[in-house]
């Protein structure tokens, strides 16, 4: 069964969870992309061969459309995470939330309940920690090329 999918977000995290469906176009098929910059949807529409009624620049356009997919992937600006993850809960999405969901336990708890309460499936992504540079630097670590390990501290300046 070939899924349809939502990208909210379609910057560098949006467009990695997209490739997916350029790569396996009978497992997934993306019916919409949303994203402000007129570029980043460009890219989409010529990648993904859509229509121009598939990108939006607006989050509300999406909502007013109503369910148009079995999933969306969330993957815009972390503050924004919590209302739309919310938004697409109530109206039946199952989601692939971009790290971190909400900066609170309260939020998280509360969209936590709604998935549950609809038999939605909710997951956060943590896809760094699968990057070819992270891999590369566990193999060197369990090889014993790096010696003892004290501390690990790493960041991401987004």
């Amino acid at each position: 069964m070939k899924v349809k999918v939502v990208i909210v977000g379609y910057g560098d995290r949006g467009s990695i969870y997209a490739n997916y469906a350029a790569k396996y176009p009978e497992e997934l098929e993306i019916v919409a992309v949303v994203d402000p910059d007129l570029f980043r949807l460009g890219m989409a529409k010529e990648k993904f061969n859509l229509d121009k009624s598939q990108c939006l620049t607006s989050f509300d356009e999406l909502l007013s459309r109503g369910k148009i997919a079995d999933c969306a992937v969330v993957a815009t600006m972390d503050q924004l995470h919590y209302e739309q993850a919310k938004a697409l809960l109530y109206q039946n999405y199952h989601l692939l939330l971009e790290k971190p969901v909400v900066n609170n336990s309260e939020k998280l708890e509360e969209l936590r309940k709604i998935a549950t309460e609809r038999n939605l499936i909710m997951m956060v992504g943590h896809v760094l920690r699968y990057t070819p540079f992270y891999g590369s630097i566990k193999r060197d670590i369990l090889a014993g090329k790096v010696g003892e390990i004290i501390h690990i501290e790493t960041s991401e300046l987004v």
